[in-house]
């Protein structure tokens, strides 16, 4: 089998387990969300678009320089750093909907390593879109940044799928199939996410660009 449909076949199994796993969380949330924007509601809206955010799409974002490999790498950038941004937006409106909740970080595990995931975030997207964005560095720059990049970017997405499963536990009293099923998924999801992304057979050409 060529390697091109091995990772092909890889990324579309990733993306039925991301995909059903964020199906599954909106079912759970859905169904215990009200409009009276209460302290539970703000709950679920921080657990879904962070999930969301810092799981599906950085996931999908990362996995995009692999996937795309025949585009013009560009237009690829393009929709990292898109993606990167609505992940971003959703993170703003994770950290207010919690804010407003009156959570005490000094007591939260969870709370910690997510604050510290999305200032990890934040700061790497900014340093990636001067590097190899605008107004793009030199390509010996480039060459030296992409190795701390591409790991500090799977690190990055590595605490958020672990902190994403920290939070769902604390919603799995009970067992709901829902909750039990999108961390199992998330996982899988994560596995596959790494392999795409460290297997040196499906890098693509030109990687400091």
């Amino acid at each position: 089998m060529e390697t091109r449909t091995q990772y092909y076949i890889l990324f579309c199994f990733a993306q039925v387990c991301g995909i059903v796993s964020v199906i599954l969380l909106g079912t759970f949330f859905g169904t215990n969300f009200s409009l009276n924007w209460s302290n539970s509601s703000k709950t679920f809206v921080h657990g879904f678009v962070m999930f969301l955010g810092l799981v599906y799409l950085q996931g999908t974002s990362i996995s995009l320089f692999r996937v795309l490999n025949s585009i013009e790498k560009k237009y690829v950038k393009i929709g990292h750093i898109a993606l990167h941004t609505v992940t971003f937006a959703m993170n703003i409106i994770g950290l207010v909907a919690i804010f407003d909740r009156g959570i005490d970080f000094s007591s939260s595990l969870h709370a910690w390593i997510g604050l510290i995931t999305v200032i990890l975030f934040s700061l790497q997207g900014v340093l990636g879109f001067l590097g190899y964005f605008y107004p793009k560095a030199s390509e010996d720059i480039r060459k030296t940044m992409m190795p701390y990049h591409r790991n500090f970017g799977l690190a990055i997405f590595s605490m958020a799928l672990i902190n994403s499963l920290i939070g769902l536990n604390l919603f799995s009293v009970g067992d709901p199939p829902q909750v039990v099923w999108t961390g199992l998924l998330a996982i899988l999801y994560g596995i596959f996410i790494f392999i795409s992304v460290k297997a040196s057979q499906f890098r693509r050409d030109n990687i400091y660009d």
